[in-house]
């Protein structure tokens, strides 16, 4: 059976909770016109995922046969049903006030590209390439991520690595030479893609015995958070092709130390960050509607100007993870459950009637 890293569910959580807290603050900007914080930019949660997400690829389809298409359909399972309810409810709720968003019309092409993961350019912000859910831009790499590491499947377990690796190198570096434009070319070049390299091999070290001592662990686990807090201000204002220096090495760190620190040491199960963890993508992609709501509400509660503007992104984190969670039992885990009965592959039948007399 493949084990369950405690660690690596807490960090899940850690990871949401800072993207949010890096939105609510944007949020609060807007409602106060505060600054947002310095020590910490919670953008870094998304590096911190795909670094998380290289590594429960490889150790989970370590216990089971290579099977791209079960892996894929696992896959397709795990992420497509949540994005496309809350993205199809996003659309309903800009179709019924679409006072609410900057676009006052929807697209019918950005709508479908936004469903099938196909990165573009937005509509309406020309120079950003995000899909109607904003957030769901991580998905697009994610599932292009999912593709190529499917395949890989196919190749010995010693050689999956270095395919994977090699040519997410190629791809970066075609990117770094020519600069493309093209939403796709932009996407599937991006830096960013070797930080599911870093995740994977983690995986590997993890699944090949490594076995750190509890004191370097730790240590590696506290520079990556360090890291994640404090390199990129010290870079001042880098360019996001140094992305996965800057995050996307800490992150690494981070992660290698909290599974070494576990592995060394193990880890107290706590309930509410375990669960926190499995609701950590219904919390992603349902707090664009819960922060809304809230910073539609906020100026309207009773009393709200006494307090200091940090209550406002705690208010945040609490809804948006109590929404999330809520989502999670409500929707995600009952769907998911659902998916897999009614897709799970029948036993193989034994065919005896030819060898019969």
């Amino acid at each position: 059976m493949t084990m369950e890293w405690r660690s690596i569910q807490y960090l899940r959580a850690f990871a949401v909770l800072i993207v949010v807290w890096h939105h609510a603050c944007e949020q609060l900007t807007k409602l106060a016109g505060g600054v947002m914080p310095a020590w910490l930019d919670g953008r870094a949660g998304v590096d911190l995922f795909f670094v998380i997400s290289g590594f429960i690829m490889w150790t989970t389809t370590q216990a089971r046969p290579p099977d791209p298409r079960e892996f894929w359909r696992r896959r397709v399972i795990r992420i497509v049903p949540t994005y496309w309810l809350f993205t199809l409810l996003l659309v309903a709720v800009m179709a019924e006030a679409p006072g609410l968003f900057a676009a006052s019309h929807l697209a019918a092409s950005h709508v479908i590209l936004s469903l099938l993961f196909v990165p573009h350019y937005h509509p309406f912000e020309p120079d950003r390439i995000y899909p109607l859910l904003s957030f769901g831009w991580t998905l697009n790499f994610e599932m292009f991520f999912y593709l190529v590491f499917g395949g890989a499947l196919l190749l010995r377990e010693r050689w999956r690595l270095a395919a994977v690796a090699g040519l997410f190198v190629l791809l970066v570096a075609a990117g770094l030479a020519h600069h493309w434009h093209n939403a796709l070319a932009v996407t599937f070049t991006s830096p960013l893609l070797l930080e599911f390299v870093l995740g994977l091999a983690i995986g590997q070290a993890i699944t090949g015995g490594w076995r750190p001592r509890a004191i370097p662990a730790g240590a590696l686990a506290l520079a990556g958070l360090v890291g994640l807090a404090g390199i990129r201000h010290c870079l001042g204002d880098p360019s996001e092709d140094l992305r996965v220096l800057y995050w996307g090495l800490p992150a690494a760190a981070l992660v290698a130390g909290a599974v070494g620190l576990e592995r060394a040491i193990g880890v107290a199960r706590l309930r509410l960050a375990h669960l926190l963890g499995d609701a950590s993508y219904a919390i992603y992609l349902s707090h664009l509607f819960t922060l809304g709501l809230l910073h539609w509400l906020w100026p309207r509660l009773p009393l709200v100007d006494r307090l200091p503007g940090q209550s406002f992104v705690a208010a945040a984190l609490i809804a948006s993870s109590a929404g999330g969670i809520l989502a999670y039992l409500a929707i995600e885990r009952p769907a998911g459950q659902f998916l897999r009965r009614r897709h799970r592959r029948p036993a193989p039948v034994v065919a005896t009637a030819a060898l019969a007399p």
